[in-house]
């Protein structure tokens, strides 16, 4: 058992390293020896380890919502939003984004 976690340790660094250096995974891994495909497989395993599950509720985080100004301060309402993240980074968010999108970009400031 121990053996087994060490590897799926290896492997999340790996997937880290991966996600971090903007390469696709075939000329990530290529250059390290590695499956491409083994690389792929194990961040999905990560990702769906780390998925919420269904049942009792995780709790809630409560976070500040502040009103984002326009951009020139032209007192014009865009209707957007400034989100900032419990590690203090902020993120502007306009009308209409793509709400997959917003989450990854979320999950990746926060280091999920």
């Amino acid at each position: 058992m121990a053996r087994a976690k060490t590897r799926a340790a290896e492997w999340a660094k790996r997937v880290r390293a991966w996600k971090s250096s903007g390469k696709s995974a075939p000329e990530f891994a290529g250059a390290r020896g590695w499956n491409f495909r083994t690389l792929r497989w194990w961040a999905s395993r990560l990702r769906r380890q780390k998925a919420p599950q269904a049942g009792p509720s995780r709790g809630v985080e409560f976070v500040e919502l502040v009103r984002a100004e326009p951009a020139g301060g032209g007192g014009r309402d865009t209707g957007g939003l400034e989100i900032v993240l419990a590690n203090g980074r902020t993120v502007l968010v306009a009308v209409g984004v793509d709400l997959g999108l917003l989450r990854a970009v979320v999950e990746t400031l926060e280091g999920r």
